[in-house]
């Protein structure tokens, strides 16, 4: 039998373990609690930020550029008389301008990007990871189909516009099919697209090592530097390794990327943002005006070798001025960008617009192919044009939803920090 001493203490006891078991539960409760409060305000600010910086007018905006592109190449696909028949077909040796309003919108949307890793732990390798999700599985889906086509089922015959081997082929894997463009020749089509994502492709790899590593007063100085320096470059470039290569190099069409650049780091500073976005607002009209010129007008700004010297020096960096402006119009918002470009069918395109651009040229030549041994009598032409344009996008469509769409949920597991701290205030 307890003293009524060893009772009390035990009691004591009792009840100071009951506190301390019910501290440990509150503060665990608590730290549970502020554990599930972060994570949803983290997922919040995520879904914010991601909301932010998606611009639905962009994706508009990628649809005329996809556009642009397809109506230039409609001639060389089909029928080359095209352009003696009609001005809109003779307009449209301009329609490759749509592959710089593409080198303008990567600019902005890069470094935009990069701008929201550099709070995170890993910037680099976020970035990277990101962007390799996006642009390898369909790049190399695109390259493995083309291969097979041409050397395995032999749909077409290797002669001097095809790659001779294998071998020959590892440039275009490696990205760099505009060196081997610079190196050897033009090629085939469907070789010859790839020149453009491989300048995309190694400013992806140069231009994290810049962004996020300076302060954005010294971002601002690079990004000018290199656009004054575009023209030199060209010179540069043409008198040693020809003309393809002051038109297919990425230190030639820096201008474009880089006036995309510096589009997103003065959008950044709240101080300058409504004044750059008021300006590209007002000046719209008239840049538009400006694209029509350069690409209906006398002097057609066209490829390297078919216009004067001042152009195929200055034209680009005027074009990307014209370009940059535009897209600034189309962020800054407004009841015609919302109308024309933000409508769901010009939205929705632009989402696959990156898998037109690989799949048009390679569908034209399967489409005329099966024409030649079904219908060997022809097709007439405008048949023949709308069928591509509705395989291509057919094609496009499905690589989305069935290949490109399952993969990019991956980046997920790569999210870039919330509530980044921009070093804005360094301008």
């Amino acid at each position: 039998m307890k003293s009524p001493s060893a009772e009390a203490g035990s009691a004591i006891d009792s009840t100071t373990n009951n506190e301390t078991n019910n501290e440990t539960n509150n503060e665990t409760n608590n730290e549970t609690i502020n554990e599930t409060i972060n994570e949803t305000i983290n997922e919040t600010i995520n879904e914010t930020i991601s909301a932010m910086t998606y611009m639905a007018p962009l994706d508009g905006l990628r649809t005329l550029a996809i556009l642009l592109v397809m109506w230039h190449h409609v001639p060389y696909l089909f029928d080359r008389g095209l352009w003696e028949l009609y001005p809109i077909w003779r307009w449209s040796h301009g329609g490759w301008i749509g592959v710089d309003l593409f080198f303008v919108i990567s600019g902005f949307l890069i470094s935009t990007s990069l701008f929201r890793a550099e709070q995170g732990p890993h910037p680099f390798k976020t970035f990277w990871i990101r962007r390799a999700l996006r642009i390898f599985p369909l790049f190399y889906l695109y390259l493995i189909i083309l291969t097979l086509s041409i050397y395995v089922f032999r749909i077409f015959t290797p002669d001097g516009l095809y790659p001779d081997s294998f071998l020959e082929l590892f440039p275009f894997f490696a990205y760099l099919a505009n060196v081997e463009i610079v190196r050897v020749r033009w090629f085939a089509g469907e070789f010859n697209i790839l020149w453009s994502l491989a300048v995309e492709e190694q400013f992806y790899l140069v231009w994290p090592l810049v962004a996020l590593t300076l302060n954005r007063r010294s971002f601002i100085h690079v990004c000018l530097t290199f656009v004054l320096l575009a023209p030199i470059f060209r010179l540069a470039s043409g008198a040693v390794f020809g003309l393809r290569a002051a038109y297919v190099l990425p230190f030639c069409r820096a201008d474009a990327l880089l006036l995309g650049a510096l589009l997103a780091v003065l959008l950044e500073d709240p101080r300058w943002r409504p004044r750059v976005l008021t300006f590209c607002r007002r000046a719209a009209p008239l840049a538009l005006a400006g694209l029509i010129w350069i690409v209906a007008g006398p002097q057609q700004l066209l490829l390297p070798g078919n216009t004067s010297g001042v152009w195929f020096l200055f034209g680009y960096t005027i074009l990307a001025l014209h370009l940059v402006i535009i897209v600034g119009a189309t962020i800054g918002g407004g009841p015609i960008p919302r109308a024309l470009l933000g409508n769901s069918p010009m939205v929705k395109i632009g989402r696959i617009s990156y898998g037109i651009y690989l799949w048009q040229w390679l569908v034209a030549d399967l489409m005329l192919a099966g024409l030649e041994a079904f219908r060997p009598d022809g097709v007439p032409l405008p048949v023949r044009i709308g069928l591509w344009l509705v395989l291509t996008l057919g094609m496009a469509t499905l690589s989305w939803v069935g290949f490109e769409k399952p993969i990019l949920r991956l980046k997920r597991r790569f999210e870039y920090q919330p509530g980044s701290v921009s070093r804005s205030s360094a301008l």
